[in-house]
């Protein structure tokens, strides 16, 4: 089996990555632990970059995915790695598959209403999404209390719907960001780079 290293910005990300690389029949491995965008720019501009990676990097509050992808790697991405830029957030991954964020967290979502790619900040919105929870474990771990920004037991939480509640193919009829991302793992796997 073939391994391919992954580099994202923090352990939310992890379970995403290892998911969509497991999806392509590959193996995934941490190359490092993630230490947020900022590191992974810097590596993007000085690592040379030899074997096979999938990088994971929040658009954020950037304009559009094109332009943020040209000032990372202005000479293109080279043989094997695959940079992908979740929109904005790779919690609208997550939140693009209604069904699995339904039933994990216990929430009832109006899936029309879930345009998670359109989403200014698709963490809040999932956090907000948490609050009406019937689950009061839910609702205690993912609502932050007052001066936080996340609840004590979110990335807890994250982590056990991206292993073992979201499924990417559901996701990705709902996020054309991570229909990207997976048709571009696809060519690198059939066209042979990535096997």
């Amino acid at each position: 089996m073939k391994f391919i290293q992954y580099l994202v910005e923090g352990a939310t990300d992890e379970p995403v990555a290892e998911r969509i690389i497991q999806r392509s029949g590959l193996e995934p491995v941490k190359f490092m632990e993630g230490k947020g965008k900022s590191t992974i720019d810097k590596m993007l501009r000085q690592l040379t970059w030899q074997g096979n990676f999938l990088v994971l990097r929040d658009l954020d509050n950037n304009e559009c995915a094109p332009s943020l992808l040209h000032s990372l790697v202005p000479h293109g991405t080279p043989d094997g790695l695959c940079l992908r830029i979740p929109v904005r957030q790779v919690e609208s991954w997550l939140l693009a598959d209604v069904d699995g964020f339904s039933q994990t967290f216990k929430v009832r979502l109006k899936a029309h209403t879930i345009k998670p790619d359109e989403a200014e900040n698709s963490k809040r919105d999932l956090i907000n999404h948490c609050r009406d929870s019937k689950s009061r474990n839910v609702r205690k771990g993912m609502v932050p209390e007052k001066g936080a920004q996340t609840g004590s037991q979110y990335t807890t939480l994250i982590r056990q719907l991206a292993q073992t509640g979201w499924d990417p193919e559901r996701a990705a009829g709902r996020s054309p960001s991570l229909k990207r991302a997976l048709d571009a793992m696809d060519r690198l796997t059939a066209d042979g780079i990535w096997r």
